[in-house]
């Protein structure tokens, strides 16, 4: 095949690392913004709309990680079927991925939909609610399977090492959705006003937009949709299971943050209401350095992918490396900004005294930790680029029973402050294990570089 767009087997590895994850984290900016555009609309149509859209969010985002999944899967094929060279099996790959994702979120749209009646009252949606929260769900998982699409199509054109376009594709996404919010919400220019269901409807036709985007991306710029390649039955079997080696396994590690996020609630809730205030405004603060690591971790899968197939083993292990301490200098800064800033930041979100104190003493606690949390990050995309996703899975089950077994302790020992010691020494432990592990199991099996 022709070389990549973008090589990753050759040049500098922190251009590449910055590269890729500087556009990363602009795609993940515009993705959270849909989000945000979303809640900052609706919450003018009052309390009761706000509260109604705060109980959707735990069904959506746990759908949203599933179709997360598809994509660190399709960026791990991809990467290894370009640094290997093979761009007809890339082709291939990406080619029946589109299809088999569309027909996955027609599937999880339309489970969520039978479920929808049974699974919001038992998350605590009051009965009167459920008129509301009713069309907008059934909007909403209308455009799962073109969010599938857009999101596995732009996952290969990442795999090749392409980053900026797949980018763009997330920004014309939020500025549709920003366009068309309050044109469908408030019913502006003559349209009917639609409530929160135009929010969804907004969400769905940026969707489409984004996936007609992503198609002429990968078809166009990328050359990854031809779907002659998939006339080879037994080709095209081996290509879809590459991509579902790293799929399923990520699927379940994604899918226990969510819950991982609810058990956490439960147990910082024994320390009161004030309790889970300051911990909900500091999750929301923390989630500017996740969008900074996630970002870096984006960057990892391609790069140590590509290297891999193509034997450049010493750069696998440099990739790593280098991200570490990307990782360090990065949630170092962080840290030390939150222990300076951490109140008029958090008084911006509420002015409650206790709130303000205790989401003040987690900001000055946690955040020291990220090192340790970055770094198996780190390390877990390394494992999802290497096509390793079974031990992605066993290090992000690790790590989520290590914070829940330390988040008890430390409440039940210290309060909402031993909640978050808990959770920065689980942060620390369970890096210190993971990264043992990689250099005695993973990186020590590593070959040398012919």
């Amino acid at each position: 095949m022709n070389r990549p767009r973008y090589d990753l087997t050759d040049g500098r590895l922190g251009t590449h690392i910055w590269r890729l994850s500087s556009a990363m984290g602009w795609g993940i900016l515009a993705q959270n913004a849909v989000q945000f555009t979303d809640m900052w609309f609706i919450a003018r149509l009052g309390h009761d709309a706000l509260a109604a859209v705060s109980f959707t969010l735990p069904a959506t985002m746990l759908l949203f990680y599933l179709v997360l999944a598809m994509s660190s899967g399709m960026t791990s094929a991809i990467a290894r079927a370009s640094g290997g060279r093979r761009h007809e099996h890339a082709a291939r790959t990406v080619s029946a991925g589109i299809i088999a994702g569309g027909l996955i979120g027609v599937l999880m749209g339309a489970v969520a939909y039978m479920l929808m009646g049974v699974a919001f009252p038992a998350m605590g949606v009051p009965g009167a609610m459920m008129p509301v929260i009713e069309p907008f769900m059934r909007v909403w998982l209308c455009g799962l399977p073109f969010l599938s699409v857009l999101i596995v199509a732009n996952a290969g054109g990442r795999g090749m090492g392409e980053s900026r376009l797949p980018a763009y594709v997330m920004l014309l996404i939020a500025a549709v959705n920003l366009a068309l919010d309050p044109v469908l919400i408030y019913g502006l220019f003559g349209l009917p006003r639609m409530g929160m269901t135009g929010a969804a409807l907004a969400t769905l036709l940026a969707y489409v937009c984004g996936m007609v985007a992503a198609l002429v991306v990968a078809g166009r710029h990328m050359h990854l949709i031809r779907f002659a390649t998939l006339r080879n039955g037994p080709k095209t079997r081996r290509a879809l299971a590459t991509w579902f080696k790293v799929v399923i396994p990520a699927a379940v590690a994604y899918a226990i943050e969510p819950f991982a996020a609810g058990i956490l609630t439960a147990i910082v809730a024994r320390a009161g209401l004030d309790a889970v205030a300051a911990f909900g405004v500091a999750s929301r603060i923390e989630g500017i350095a996740l969008i900074m690591l996630m970002a870096l971790w984006g960057a990892v899968t391609p790069l140590t992918g590509q290297n891999w197939a193509a034997r450049k083993y010493d750069r696998v292990v440099r990739t790593i490396e280098l991200a570490s301490i990307v990782n360090g200098l990065f949630c170092i800064a962080f840290a030390l900004a939150m222990w300076v800033f951490a109140k008029p930041i958090v008084g911006l979100f509420s002015q409650v005294p206790a709130t303000l104190a205790l989401a003040t003493v987690y900001l000055r606690i946690v955040p020291v930790s990220y090192v340790g949390f970055g770094a198996t990050g780190v390390i877990g995309a390394a494992l999802n680029g290497t096509g390793r996703g079974h031990f992605y899975l066993v290090v992000n089950l690790f790590r989520v029973a290590t914070l829940l077994a330390f988040a008890v302790a430390g409440t039940f020992y210290g309060g909402f402050t031993g909640f978050a010691i808990g959770i920065g020494a689980a942060n620390l432990l369970a890096a210190l294990a993971v990264v043992v592990w990689a250099r005695r199991v993973f990186l020590a099996r590593v070959p040398a570089s012919r």
